[in-house]
């Protein structure tokens, strides 16, 4: 309700149309922040909820008004004529998801012409960027990256699909195909991962999505369209799980320990009973219910409900990635000593050789948590990406 209200007091879409509209920090100007951005997908999930139909028309006249900007970049520095400056397509990934779920949402308050008017941002304004970034940047497919643009990605594609566009499932399989291959780089056979705790939760919270309406698209299973991969993760979940009650996952190579709550979520209902119960456990323990905001943790993630946990393992070894925990029980308080140190080079962080931790009834007594600045030029140098950094 308190959302609603907050959103009900915006200023009309219409009077916020830009050149552009910026939706990430780093690139922004202290003017472009001032006059902040149309955030406008959660309308139309609280009006659904709520059954407002101010708020579902607020919401359709900011997918109008987002379909009417004309560069959905990362800003002035990507708009200008000439520039070949481009911040990949993290921009147009989240305007993109937001007017498909507006559109499904909303359906009936747009005329065919606003349907057309946003199909049409998404196939030039979206997808022509998404596409340029997953043709031409190769390191994409060896990080979060490509699992991250994927929700967007396919959202754009099936909306297309779903608009009766005959020519764009080819586009849909190969969207898919791409992301498959990313997983299979990331995700190593005997269940390791490459970039860290934070990073394959942040992955996840756009790659499980993409495969949960891709799957219901074409009327299967979440299951039966993710890669065989990704079950395998759950060894890798059960080593990162942190006993600490402050924290989701241990922090390690340049992480957080935050837990994405659609990454936790949905894991848990994808694979009931297993470790990623636990993690939707955690997530409620530490940071409450999720974020309405977080519309899949309420649509698949069954948000709020307790799961049944296995039992925990007294000891978790991969070798891929050169990590080992063990899990016992002192005095009646959980302990974990756990080595993680992997030494395989990865995109998006410093290889961890020789990080370990000792956790203890509830807390954390010795960390090496390698956690790096993006905004430190040694970034830039090369310098997290090495051994080295870790004891920089």
């Amino acid at each position: 309700e308190a959302e609603s209200t907050k959103l009900k007091k915006q200023p009309p879409p219409e009077k916020r149309i830009r050149p552009y509209n910026t939706m990430i920090r780093r690139f922004a100007r202290d003017r472009d922040l001032k006059n902040g951005n149309l955030q406008v997908g959660p309308a139309a999930w609280y009006g659904m909820l709520a059954k407002d139909p101010e708020l579902m028309n607020f919401a359709a006249r900011g997918a109008i008004a987002l379909a009417m900007t004309p560069h959905w970049g990362a800003g002035m520095y990507s708009s200008l004529p000439g520039t070949t400056v481009e911040h990949r397509c993290f921009d147009e990934v989240e305007i993109a998801e937001q007017l498909v779920f507006i559109l499904d949402l909303c359906y009936d308050m747009f005329t065919e012409t606003g349907r057309e008017l946003i199909l049409r941002g998404l196939a030039e304004k979206a997808l022509g960027t998404i596409n340029y970034t997953c043709w031409k940047w190769d390191y994409i497919y060896r990080c979060n990256q490509m699992g991250h643009f994927s929700g967007g990605r396919v959202a754009a594609y099936l909306a297309m699909e779903k608009s009766g566009w005959n020519h764009v499932s080819d586009y849909t399989e190969l969207a898919i195909k791409d992301l498959n291959k990313s997983m299979k780089r990331l995700l190593q056979a005997d269940g390791g991962y490459l970039e860290g705790s934070h990073y394959f939760l942040f992955t996840f919270r756009r790659a499980l999505p993409a495969y949960y309406m891709y799957a219901g698209a074409r009327g299967k299973a979440p299951a039966e369209v993710v890669p065989p991969e990704l079950f395998q993760s759950r060894e890798f979940a059960e080593l990162i799980l942190s006993t600490d009650r402050t924290q989701g996952v241990i922090p390690i190579n340049d992480g957080r320990s935050y837990m994405h709550a659609t990454a936790a979520m949905l894991f848990a209902a994808l694979m009931p009973e297993t470790i990623y119960a636990a993690y939707a456990n955690r997530y409620l323990e530490v940071y409450g219910y999720p974020p309405l905001s977080d519309y899949w943790c309420y649509l698949a993630g069954q948000a709020g409900e307790k799961r049944q946990e296995p039992s925990r393992r007294h000891f978790v070894k991969i070798d891929s990635i050169a990590s080992v925990a063990s899990l016992r029980e002192l005095e009646g308080e959980p302990l974990k000593i756990a080595f993680l140190c992997d030494a395989l080079p990865a995109a998006h962080r410093h290889r961890d050789a020789g990080n370990f931790l000792v956790e203890f009834a509830g807390e954390t007594l010795l960390m090496d948590s390698g956690i790096c600045d993006y905004a430190d030029p040694m970034t830039y140098l090369g310098m997290w990406i090495t051994n080295a950094s870790n004891n920089y």
